[in-house]
């Protein structure tokens, strides 16, 4: 099976590059049951081995409940680490304490005119991340029932959030790729298109398969990959010109093989989503005139988007934020992380903001550290520049994990918040990981990875010793992915084995 592994800059056009899909390495660790007194020789074995000598180690394990005491191990255990997706535990518990496990996100549709002819349908989007086709369709049929069959203007109102959709400070490689895609109000299929490319006949290019509905807008494919022969090795490279009109595609799949998935972010998600569902329209016998697309700066130029004539005809609700929020955290979805922190920003206000800026991921953000404050999260643990760890200037402690961690083990919403992390074995992340005892079935936890990062963090209830809270990371390294994951779990299945000795 082939997968993303990364992003290339070449000749002004960003590309997606496939390589394998990182499994753990098998924990060859003595079974054996171990005292504390022998965790900080053993984790120190694994980490000081010489394969990881230029890499850069941070851990914290502290028993559940005792976080005023003395850890049971700890190493640069305050110092500031690239932590990559385990930011997300940080972005969820706010946005799940602040807001509750049942809020729920609302597109409104607003109609004005009598039918069969409407003057106006205003989407009113507020960056519901779980908006697909399906949901449209139904909107469709709604309409159609009510008997309209014309509509003269289709207004799409992404204005909620203020600022542009792309995040500053991602890396133009990863916003190419679909866990790169802009975030705005309107989101409609993660605001990426997804294809697939298909072994042919020995010599043949590969077959290029549109898995979410082809744009609306024509793109160009320049196809130069191949078929090749079983023994030859797979990688397929799709590079995207910047405003999305052009795709490239490079590389080989072997005959017989799997399909490669590609996930590519839209580069203009607002008009995406109108044009899209002016085809899920159309297919349903409503035709549409103009479109509009309502941003923030076209509101502050004068366009009002309301009218008082308009009535609601429908509205759309997400699942609720206990849904939304293991999303986040089992399948580590960039998006939907991102969406729920400007959420949060549109849905409360911010005491005493310390910027004046009006954008509305700082906005997220501010509150987000104002309610870690809250928390007796200590301030110099962590620098956030957005919600989801894609972002290479955000950089969090191990103590930082490990203290949200261990407030939510006592928040209100305790249980919601951890059964919303991986499990070994589940949906997400560590469905591969963890496959045998001691841990299986134990351990809930969020994993990190990018390049030359690696991390886990979350609780682990060991069956011999007291429910414990960890983080580990690694920076730094120039190991492969599957060698710093591999002992990472080695350093796990050891917690695992942790038994009290007097």
């Amino acid at each position: 099976m082939v997968n993303i592994a990364g992003f290339l800059v070449g000749m002004g056009l960003w590309g997606v590059v496939l390589g394998y899909s990182a499994q753990a390495v098998p924990s060859q660790s003595n079974p054996g049951l171990l005292c504390p007194q022998q965790l900080g020789l053993t984790l120190d074995a694994i980490a000081n081995q010489s394969q990881f000598q230029q890499g850069r180690w941070g851990l914290l394990i502290q028993p559940l409940g005792n976080s005023s005491g003395s850890p049971l191990y700890a190493r640069e255990h305050q110092k500031l680490f690239l932590t990559a997706s385990t930011i997300k535990l940080l972005t969820t518990a706010v946005v799940l304490e602040t807001l509750g496990p049942q809020f729920q996100i609302q597109t409104d549709f607003m109609g004005l005119g009598a039918t069969p002819t409407l003057e106006r349908l205003r989407v009113i989007g507020r960056g519901d991340p779980s908006l697909t086709d399906a949901q449209l369709i139904d909107v469709a049929q709604q309409l159609q029932k009510q008997g309209v069959r014309h509509i003269q203007q289709l207004v799409g109102d992404d204005s909620a959030f203020q600022g542009s959709a792309v995040v500053p400070t991602w890396e133009w490689e990863d916003l190419q790729a679909g866990y790169g895609a802009p975030v705005n109000s309107l989101i409609l299929n993660q605001n990426q298109i997804i294809l697939n490319l298909w072994p042919q006949d020995l010599g043949q290019p590969l077959k290029v398969e549109w898995v979410s509905p082809q744009p609306a807008d024509a793109w160009e494919i320049l196809n130069r990959s191949r078929t090749v022969i079983a023994s030859d090795p797979e990688s397929v490279d799709v590079m995207r010109n910047l405003n999305g009109s052009i795709l490239e595609i490079s590389g080989q799949l072997r005959v017989g093989s799997e399909p490669a998935a590609i996930d590519v972010a839209v580069p203009n998600p607002g008009w995406y989503f109108l044009k899209r569902f002016r085809e899920i329209l159309a297919t349903h016998n409503i035709t549409v005139g103009q479109l509009t697309l309502l941003s923030e700066e076209s509101i502050k130029t004068g366009q009002n988007p309301s009218h008082p004539a308009e009535r609601l005809i429908t509205s759309i609700q997400s699942p609720p934020l206990s849904e939304l929020i293991a999303e986040v955290n089992q399948v580590s979805n960039n998006l939907y992380a991102e969406a729920l922190l400007r959420v949060l920003a549109t849905a409360k206000t911010i005491d005493n903001p310390s910027t004046d800026n009006a954008l509305t991921l700082t906005q997220g953000l501010e509150h987000l550290t104002q309610t870690l404050t809250q928390w007796d999260v200590d301030a110099s643990g962590y620098v956030l520049f957005d919600g989801s760890g894609l972002s290479r200037q955000s950089g969090v402690s191990p103590e930082t994990l490990v203290q949200v961690l261990m407030h939510m083990a006592q928040a209100k919403h305790a249980p919601i918040y951890r059964s919303s992390l991986a499990i070994p074995g589940g949906k997400g992340t560590l469905r591969r990981r963890f496959v045998n005892p001691p841990v299986q079935g134990r351990l809930q936890a969020k994993s990190g990875t990018m390049r030359g990062v690696v991390a886990l963090a979350g609780y682990l209830e060991s069956p011999h010793y007291s429910p414990l809270v960890f983080s580990i990371v690694v920076n730094q390294a120039n190991q492969s992915i599957r060698q710093l994951r591999g002992a990472i779990d080695e350093m796990v299945q050891v917690l695992g084995r942790l038994r009290s000795c007097q």
